[in-house]
């Protein structure tokens, strides 16, 4: 802002008090020893290196991208080990009748595409809810993790939408093939004579 904007907005003289100094030498060792000799002087109170900043800008980055990258992973993880342990009460509660529709004739093919059929409609809903309610979620940290001096993009782009989406789903297929084998392994006669 101007002197003559400042005096017209607010009707008194602007109090100066900061001086920006653009160096030619741009080696942190000259600007340390400029900004010493500032600090020196009788009338300033505090040295601002941009370099500094800028460095401390770049650390924070650097720990706030490691930080998503674990949550990630988590979060991955967690949905791995969520629909594994579903996948496998499922099984589990429903023993005699895979074991029913085995001893009936169907194929180990078939056999799975029923039992895994509700594991993808439930995957396909819960990532259409998760994607929307992920953005509110996402929203409130952004928010809640700002401080004065850094403010975070609050725009997702539509591939980690896409990204999210495909990695949920790919786990799913995942844990069906891993549960595959567990249902060629359900011994019919053993699942048959237990009673509920």
């Amino acid at each position: 802002m101007s002197s003559t904007l400042y005096e017209k907005l607010y009707t008194a003289k602007p109090d100066f008090n900061q001086i920006d100094i653009n160096l030619n030498q741009k080696d942190s060792s000259s600007q340390v020893k400029v900004g010493g000799k500032i600090a020196s002087l009788k009338g300033a109170s505090s040295v601002n290196l941009i370099s500094d900043n800028i460095r401390n800008f770049k650390d924070t980055i650097k720990s706030i991208y490691n930080i998503v990258l674990v949550l990630i992973v988590s979060a991955a993880l967690l949905s791995f080990i969520v629909l594994f342990t579903l996948t496998n009460i499922n099984i589990n509660e429903r023993m005699r009748e895979i074991a029913t529709i085995k001893v009936l004739g169907f194929y180990d093919k078939e056999v799975s595409h029923y039992v895994f059929r509700e594991n993808i409609i439930l995957t396909f809903f819960g990532t259409c809810f998760g994607l929307f309610i992920g953005k509110i979620i996402a929203g409130y940290v952004i928010g809640t993790a700002e401080v004065d001096m850094v403010m975070f993009g609050r725009i997702i782009y539509p591939s980690s939408y896409f990204i999210s989406a495909i990695l949920t789903i790919i786990f799913a297929l995942v844990v069906n093939s891993v549960m595959m084998k567990r249902l060629k392994d359900i011994d019919m006669v053993e699942a048959l004579k237990t009673v509920e």
